[in-house]
């Protein structure tokens, strides 16, 4: 399974690979954002095979990604990749 930023709160699966927005550090103004954080986002998780931050780069420092950018999450990571080879 692969989470784009997941806001439910039941899983059960066999590997996992979880892309998240840091809530900590994204934007506010958002509409995206706000709606995640009310829906309770998951952010990091402790049972994810792998947890990756989609909104900081390889220094730590914030980029504007938020909730609603599920294309990005998914590009910009080797999930493309982990889940073709699926």
């Amino acid at each position: 399974m692969v989470t784009l930023d997941p806001v439910s709160r039941s899983k059960n699966v066999k590997r996992w690979l979880n892309v998240y927005v840091d809530y900590k550090t994204a934007s506010w103004w958002r509409f995206d954002n706000l709606i995640a954080r009310i829906g309770g986002p998951w952010e990091e998780c402790q049972n994810a095979d792998e947890n990756m931050i989609i909104n900081k780069d390889i220094r730590g420092n914030s980029i504007d990604f938020g909730h609603a950018d599920a294309k990005l999450m998914f590009e910009l990571t080797r999930v493309k990749y982990e889940v073709i080879k699926l």
